[in-house]
């Protein structure tokens, strides 16, 4: 099983290092893992285990359909593509979508807490681009989107924020 994790940027936050503790987790188990970003890597990009193949898009415009399609030869060979926050998601359902690669399983994972929660759901969200896989980090998002999303309760999951300890600053 080859996995795809993807993140806009590497930059500091939550995201990003839960994004980084995911990939070396995976690959220190044996699993096929790479990374893409969207638009480029940043100051965590040297926290990734050597041995996981990293693409980098370089993504200028939203809406470049030359990166666009890049991205799809990408995403195409994988069997898992775990998008990470929800912009990510949107632009790697959208791509998905315009070049005919329905049978991808992709999985978005919520790292925004409760902020959601009680804002309108935006129509594409709730239908085209709608997830079929959903991983929040509480209870109450895996709740809002069994409730709200109406995702398949078997197909949402809790992944609350983990701390792996840098041993090598010790």
């Amino acid at each position: 099983m080859k996995i795809l994790q993807v993140i806009d940027t590497l930059n500091v936050g939550g995201a990003e290092k839960v994004f980084v503790d995911i990939c070396n987790i995976l690959n220190e188990n044996q699993v096929d893992v790479s990374a893409l970003f969207i638009l480029k890597g940043g100051v965590l990009q040297d926290k990734i285990k050597s041995g996981i193949l990293i693409y980098e898009l370089n993504r200028k415009s939203r809406w470049n359909i030359r990166a666009m399609y890049q991205c799809s030869l990408i995403i195409a060979k994988f069997d898992i593509v775990h998008c990470h926050s929800s912009h990510v998601y949107r632009y790697i359902k959208l791509v998905s979508r315009l070049f005919f690669l329905e049978k991808l399983k992709i999985v978005f994972q919520d790292h925004n807490g409760i902020v959601y929660v009680n804002i309108k759901i935006t129509l594409f969200f709730n239908s085209i681009l709608k997830p079929e896989y959903y991983i929040g980090v509480s209870d109450v998002l895996v709740q809002w989107s069994i409730n709200q999303l109406k995702i398949d309760k078997e197909q949402c999951f809790l992944l609350e924020n983990i701390i792996v300890r840098d041993t090598t600053q010790d």
